[in-house]
């Protein structure tokens, strides 16, 4: 007796666990067509989020990757379905005139066993049909380059939300331009603020020789100097001046710009992909186009993941269309924020090289990256350079 039940628990067991059309139950089929659509489903509202806010994207990876190398492959459950049954439903998924088609052995089987093939026959054929979809999705998956298109559009969502738009942009053009103005500016334009250092002058001619005295002079000037400048737009970049020739940029600007480099670093490094992008699109269209021909499905089952398909495709392809079109934005050199940082700010290109200032890196793209962080160590060696001749060249004392 004890042998008995040893014997046929392992037989028991291996029944319920077959996916043979003469043992499984409808349950077990539904629940492994839903397997497949409730993972698509959960993929697309990934995307979306991902696509919309830049979120998520460590779970949608995660979705992604299993998808692609279990649930659509030659080893996910409906693959594994047919794969089992296939010699026993040979017209299943083919032409419509053959689906009422039987085996010969058919008929001679009891009505019951009859009942459940007919059953499964419907399941099946369903399966059949929607695997056929199963790897150009698996291709599409296989080729996005999701951590770079993410990367794209977290690089958008974390500018915007640090305002980095088009007036930033604009306010650091206006700085370069009034630092090309005051570098252009004839010597005349200084020697109008500096009434102090000429009144010292005069009071302190005949010790002006002394270097304590040539020094409180030259102070006089730089700060003559200073005052041209700090009235400027070229002063709000700056700190403060301390008073002997010397400027500091204001640190959050220095960071900011930093920040800014980095990001289109990014952006640059992502647009060999947009090719990609494009044929994947492409891709996706043809999918889509198939999946909406006419295809008749007999279970729910099948209609609900008929429909997960569709709607995990068109996700997709709004998710790589919203990189595309970001990556269109920056490529088109597009005056809105954050796209515009992609561009050397106009004012930056017509510097004329006054002392050095010469803030202008070309393109972009070819250059490899932008040079926002050196905007301000560029302004004031400039600036500093000017000061200091207007102080010890230019005045009455050398």
């Amino acid at each position: 007796m004890e042998n008995n039940v040893n014997n046929t628990a392992p037989a028991a067991e291996g029944k319920v666990n077959s996916m043979s059309w003469e043992d499984i139950d409808k349950s077990s089929i539904r629940n492994g067509f839903a397997g497949v659509d409730n993972k698509l489903r959960e993929l697309g509202s990934a995307m979306q989020t991902l696509a919309k806010e830049a979120k998520g994207f460590d779970n949608t990876k995660g979705l992604v990757e299993s998808l692609r190398d279990k649930d659509l492959t030659s080893s996910g459950w409906l693959s594994s379905f047919i794969a089992e049954n296939s010699s026993s439903f040979p017209n299943a998924g083919g032409d419509e005139s053959k689906r009422a088609a039987r085996p010969d052995w058919y008929f001679l089987k009891t009505p019951e066993v009859r009942k459940q093939y007919d059953l499964i026959f419907d399941y099946m054929d369903d399966a059949v049909k929607l695997t056929a979809f199963f790897k150009p999705l698996v291709d599409i998956l296989t080729r996005i380059p999701l951590k770079e298109v993410f990367r794209v559009l977290r690089v958008v969502s974390n500018m915007k939300s640090k305002g980095y738009g088009a007036e930033w942009y604009d306010t650091i053009d206006k700085i370069i331009a009034s630092v090309n103005e005051v570098l252009g500016m004839g010597w005349n334009v200084f020697e109008s603020k500096a009434d102090a250092a000429e009144r010292y002058y005069n009071e302190n001619k005949q010790q002006i020789e002394s270097p304590k005295v040539k020094e409180q002079y030259f102070k006089l000037r730089m700060d003559a100097y200073a005052k041209v400048v700090m009235e400027r737009p070229a002063g709000k970049f700056l700190n403060y001046y301390d008073g002997v020739g010397r400027f500091k940029v204001h640190t959050e600007w220095v960071a900011n710009m930093r920040v800014q480099d980095k990001y289109m670093q990014v952006i640059i490094g992502v647009t060999h992909w947009s090719d990609q992008i494009k044929s994947l699109l492409t891709a996706c269209q043809n999918l889509l186009d198939s999946l909406m021909t006419s295809i008749l499905l007999s279970t729910g089952a099948g209609r609900d993941l008929h429909q997960a398909l569709k709607n995990a495709v068109v996700v997709i392809q709004f998710f790589l269309t919203c990189c595309d079109e970001e990556l269109g934005k920056f490529k088109s050199g597009s005056k809105e924020g954050p796209y515009c940082f992609i561009n050397v700010p106009p004012a930056a290109a017509n510097a004329t090289g006054h002392f050095g200032f010469s803030p202008s890196w070309g393109d972009s793209y070819s250059h490899g990256g932008t040079e926002y962080e050196d905007i301000p160590r560029k302004m004031l060696y400039a600036i500093m350079t000017q000061c200091r001749e207007f102080a010890y060249v230019h005045g009455k004392v050398h």
